[in-house]
């Protein structure tokens, strides 16, 4: 028994299947990489220009080579996981924002590198973060570098699965020869991938040359793959639910034959941040219904395929200053990861994604220690089916004092009640300040992990590499 928030029968299930491979078919997808075209025409894929389109029978044959499970590894060996998740949603911060709210000055201010080592401290210490995307860009870099060094700074700072995103094949190759490294060589990687990388395509149906590129290189050293697809409804997607969902799927499926290609053993992650904006400005809504209903149909379609699954999830709205608007974010974040997403990407960001705080980062982690009440798994079985002793005590007996009901209310009912939260213990109306003093002490005394001089070196060998090539790109 467990809770699960879908949007789809498996009748429509199919409906989105063959309609994504109808379209792939005969729309395609736009691939700006001449390479990456070439190796699709060498499989079977019909390339006119640079629109390339899969026959029904060519993706069907690649569907059957879906990796269903792979690890997500990480440095330290207790925060390497495996996906789909048995337990709950693994969470991680969201990415990447180009501002930070400074609680000092009230105001925002572009990120720094600290700024991220400060966070990669914070995510290491914080048991609730299962892993860890760079939520803020380090602003001292531009372009390709900017990404290359978000990277660096998180596989230096944190023991945990560092995810990151790769916009080209020479930062691909740069991300992946630090994890690699970091792993403790390329084989190593394989079994323990402490690095997955996010490449989205441009909705609709366009794959960008150097996101292309990117998939190609992580197929090949065994990256876990993220084709992170983000259809907006009424923009970048028809009006209506079903288009959307297509859309992603379509868009899922054209990064995967891409990665398969490459390589039959690649890594691949269902994933998507589909939503529909606010009518009355055109920007982005994370706070809207749809933004939930979108997830819960977009990981029907991850579970259909078996495939792991990676969503935004965001939930930014905090007004803790009373016990209901507390449990109101607690709600929303249950709701949000009740779709069974594997990792649902969402921690720290404010002002839909434009800015992030360390002490939202706090807020949040503190939420989901309550909302993954509503994650837990309930076994049915004669032992907690518990016939015998309704047998035992019969019509109107009760339960209160048997040694049955004893050994499993604790795990059964969750009683730790919000108001107790640490957020409140200097009062309701001071939770942000009780939020940052928890940050200042984390940062003062929490050490990640630690890496001997030879691993160091060799790090700063990589570093230096990447900024020759990157720095002008």
């Amino acid at each position: 028994m467990h809770s699960v928030l879908s949007m789809m029968s498996k009748m429509e299930q199919e409906t989105i299947h063959e309609t994504s491979l109808q379209l792939l078919e005969e729309v395609g997808v736009v691939i700006g990489s001449e390479n990456v075209r070439k190796m699709l025409e060498a499989k079977g894929a019909k390339v006119i220009g640079e629109n390339v389109r899969f026959p029904k029978a060519m993706t069907e044959e690649m569907l059957g080579l879906i990796v269903h499970t792979f690890p997500i590894g990480a440095y330290t060996e207790a925060y390497r996981k495996q996906v789909p998740s048995i337990t709950h949603p693994f969470s991680t911060t969201a990415g990447y924002v180009p501002y930070i709210y400074d609680e000092d000055a009230g105001k925002n201010r572009y990120a720094t590198k600290e700024d991220l080592r400060q966070l990669c401290v914070l995510a290491d210490a914080s048991p609730e973060m299962d892993c860890f995307w760079p939520l803020m860009m380090p602003g001292e870099y531009t372009g390709e570098l900017q990404e290359f060094k978000a990277t660096e700074i998180a596989l230096r700072n944190i023991g945990k699965h560092v995810q990151c995103s790769s916009a080209s094949g020479d930062l691909a190759r740069y991300q992946i020869e630090m994890a690699q490294t970091v792993a403790g060589g390329s084989e190593a990687f394989r079994k323990n991938p402490v690095l997955s990388l996010l490449s989205a395509p441009t909705t609709p149906l366009a794959i960008e040359h150097g996101i292309a590129d990117a998939i190609v290189e992580s197929a090949r050293a065994g990256v876990p793959i993220i084709p992170m697809s983000l259809p907006q409804m009424t923009t970048t997607s028809p009006a209506t639910f079903a288009a959307d969902t297509l859309l992603v799927n379509s868009e899922n499926l054209a990064c995967y034959m891409i990665a398969k290609c490459a390589a039959e053993d690649a890594r691949v992650f269902y994933a998507s941040d589909a939503g529909a904006p606010n009518l009355f400005d055109g920007g982005i809504d994370y706070e809207n219904c749809e933004y939930v209903l979108l997830s819960a149909g977009d990981c029907d379609m991850a579970r259909f395929y078996d495939m792991p699954s990676a969503m935004g999830c965001s939930v930014e709205y905090k007004d803790f200053s009373t016990k209901a608007g507390f449990e109101r974010n607690i709600f929303r974040c249950a709701m949000k990861l009740m779709t069974r997403v594997d990792v649902a990407c969402w921690i720290g960001t404010r002002e839909s994604c434009l800015s992030s705080s360390l002490v939202d980062v706090v807020m949040d982690l503190e939420v989901l220690r309550y909302a993954k009440a509503y994650f837990r798994h309930f076994p049915v079985n004669d032992y907690t089916l518990a016939l015998d002793i309704i047998k035992e005590k019969g019509p109107r007996g009760h339960f209160l004092d048997h040694d049955h009901t004893f050994a499993n209310f604790k795990e059964n009912i969750f009683t730790d009640k919000s108001e107790n939260s640490f957020l409140f213990a200097n009062g309701f109306e001071n939770y942000r300040q009780t939020a940052k003093e928890k940050l200042d002490q984390i940062l003062s005394t929490h050490k990640g992990p630690e890496f001997d001089s030879a691993l160091v070196s060799e790090l700063d060998k990589i570093a230096a590499k990447a900024e020759a090539t990157l720095k002008e790109q």
